[in-house]
């Protein structure tokens, strides 16, 4: 997964957050932040963050909290969207 593939569902989880638990809110928001921090570094010449890793994390609050996955899997492909 890329960042832009990543940013373009993120903007779709943010727009849906008003409706969702706020238990799911407060996971979201702690899984970002660690996100925020990552991107930081690898702005700064750091590694990259594993997109990957972060939109398996995401799926898995949203399973618990009752919805669907919202990254596909690893190989989706955005450009025949």
């Amino acid at each position: 997964m890329t960042e832009q593939e990543f940013v373009i569902h993120y903007r779709v989880l943010k727009a849906h957050m008003y409706d969702m638990s706020d238990w799911f809110v407060q996971e979201i928001r702690e899984l970002i932040y660690d996100l925020n921090q990552d991107t930081k570094t690898y702005r700064n010449g750091g590694p990259e963050p594993d997109w990957q890793s972060y939109a398996d994390a995401i799926n898995e609050v949203l399973r618990e909290d009752g919805m669907p996955a919202l990254f596909a899997a690893a190989n989706m492909d955005i450009e025949n969207d």
